[in-house]
C-alpha cells in the first residue's frame, strides 16, 4: 500500500517498503487488494491477494506505472516477480483527469503509462524515471 501514496518523494517511499521487507518480513509479491471487492472468505477491501491473481497491483507494478526506478529496482533485488499480472488504474502525470487501466504486467503498465503519457504532451525529462523503470523490468525479463 506504501507505493501507492502519492505527492510523496520516491525516497520516502523506498525507505518504507525497505522497513516492511526488511524489518516486517512483508512478500515483495503480495498485490495490494482491488478496491470496493470482495474477495474470498468473505473479507472486503483491505485484503490480500497474491500477485498473479487479477486481484490487484504488485508493489512492483505499482512502483513501474507510477516511475519509481529505485523502488523497482529495490523490490526487484528482493525477488518481486517481473511475471506478475495486476489489475488497476493508474492516473497520468500529465493530466491527471485521464488514465490507463487493465490487466498487465509491470512492464506493460510502465510502457502504456509511457504510451499515455507521450499523448498528453510529456517531454523527455517527464519520462526519465519511468523510462528507467522500463529499462529495468526488460533486464528482469531478459534474464529470468
Amino acid at each position: 500500500e506504501c507505493c501507492r501514496a502519492r505527492y510523496v518523494k520516491e525516497s520516502v517511499i523506498l525507505g518504507c517498503v525497505r522497513e516492511l521487507i526488511e524489518r516486517y518480513g512483508a512478500d515483495p509479491n503480495l498485490a495490494a487488494a482491488r478496491e470496493n471487492k470482495t474477495v474470498a472468505g468473505g473479507s472486503s477491501g483491505g485484503a490480500n491477494h497474491k500477485a498473479g491473481n487479477g486481484g490487484g497491483l504488485s508493489p512492483l507494478i505499482i512502483a513501474s506505472a507510477r516511475g519509481m526506478p529505485k523502488v523497482a529496482k529495490y523490490l526487484l533485488q528482493k525477488e518481486a516477480t517481473p511475471f506478475a499480472v495486476g489489475t488497476g488504474r493508474f492516473r497520468l502525470h500529465t493530466n491527471s483527469s485521464k488514465s490507463i487501466s487493465g490487466a498487465y504486467r509491470p512492464l506493460e503498465f510502465a510502457r502504456t503509462m509511457r504510451e499515455g503519457e507521450i499523448a498528453h504532451g510529456a517531454d523527455a525529462a517527464m519520462l526519465r524515471d519511468i523510462d528507467k523503470c522500463i529499462r529495468l523490468l526488460e533486464t528482469a525479463e531478459r534474464d529470468a
